[in-house]
């Protein structure tokens, strides 16, 4: 038998292979981990974020990640230890199921027993909506504004649709659109004919579902014009009113008013001619000065109208 510095190498040979056989003998064979368990999701705007527990075994190696697939697919996640995983690029409306598996460095784990099925939907969004009067003059502008928003924030590059109805009726009838701004807000101006209700409504997209604004009321007032003399000498004179108003509303009521101790009182009355045009005639008394007004009364088409008053002084 040879030997090697004083040592049998048949010996040594022996030794070295008695040592690799027992080191082999006492590690567990390395494999793949067992597959996660305990899978959850919980659905969101167009995603869902999907939980799990670890696997009772990791097969000697450690786990590199965890990879989340949706079914239907083909959207997926990675995560690289057990951290909730958000799964994007979903269809808002479907239901979807979730599987994970686990990686080390042999391989992947078979997939876990699926989710409870869940729902992505679209976020609730919210518009709202003010008006800049509640009443105006016949011939003049509101302007109507207010923000749509989600969750998130406003949202922007959205057309929404005005709509009025009268203030009596279920009907609703298109106004007008405007665009909503980056920051989901928007502004329009109209000119109402009439007493008017507006609301405004955005049809939703695929990330939030559709809203509509409360209602606005707007009143409109006839514009009711007219002159009066500055001055008048004689005492018990005749007083001639003569003006129009504006929308024409023929034989509609027209009152000219005289103010006193104890408020506006009526002293002629009269009606809207077919060009709304009306004459009004009393006669004045007293002395001094005096204010007066001319008054349309309202309806359910429109608030009462003023005229401007004025002054007359009777000498």
């Amino acid at each position: 038998m040879r030997s090697l510095h004083g040592v049998s190498l048949g010996v040594a040979l022996a030794v070295v292979a008695v040592s690799t056989v027992a080191s082999a003998a006492g590690a567990a064979p390395l494999t793949i981990p067992d597959p996660p368990t305990a899978v959850t999701a919980t659905a969101g705007n167009g995603s869902a974020v999907v939980s799990w527990t670890a696997p009772d075994s990791d097969g000697g190696s450690t786990i590199l990640r965890y990879t989340v697939v949706a079914s239907p697919g083909p959207a997926q996640c990675e995560a690289p230890a057990v951290l909730p995983c958000t799964v994007a690029g979903l269809t808002n409306g479907i239901a979807y199921t979730f599987t994970v598996i686990a990686s080390n460095a042999l391989g992947d784990s078979l997939a876990s027993a699926p989710s409870v099925p869940v729902t992505p939907v679209a976020a609730s969004s919210t518009l709202t909506l003010r008006a800049s009067r509640a009443t105006l003059v016949y011939g003049g502008s509101v302007r109507l504004s207010g923000t749509l928003a989600d969750a998130v924030g406003g949202v922007a590059h959205q057309i929404l649709t005005v709509q009025s109805s009268r203030p009596a009726s279920t009907t609703w009838t298109t106004a007008g659109r405007t665009t909503t701004l980056v920051t989901g807000a928007y502004a329009v101006t109209l000119k109402p004919t009439a007493n008017v209700r507006y609301r405004l409504s955005f049809g939703g997209i695929t990330a939030d579902i559709g809203a509509r604004s409360p209602e606005v009321a707007v009143a409109v007032a006839p514009a009711v014009s007219w002159t009066l003399r500055a001055s008048i000498k004689k005492h018990r004179a005749a007083l001639v009113i003569r003006g129009a108003a504006r929308p024409v509303r023929s034989h509609h009521v027209v009152r000219l008013q005289r103010l006193g101790a104890k408020g506006w009182a009526t002293v002629a009355s009269g009606r809207l001619s077919a060009h709304g045009t009306y004459a009004l005639r009393t006669k004045v008394s007293g002395r001094g000065s005096s204010r007066w007004r001319v008054v349309v009364p309202g309806d359910a088409n429109y608030a009462t109208g003023h005229g401007a008053t004025r002054t007359l002084k009777i000498r």
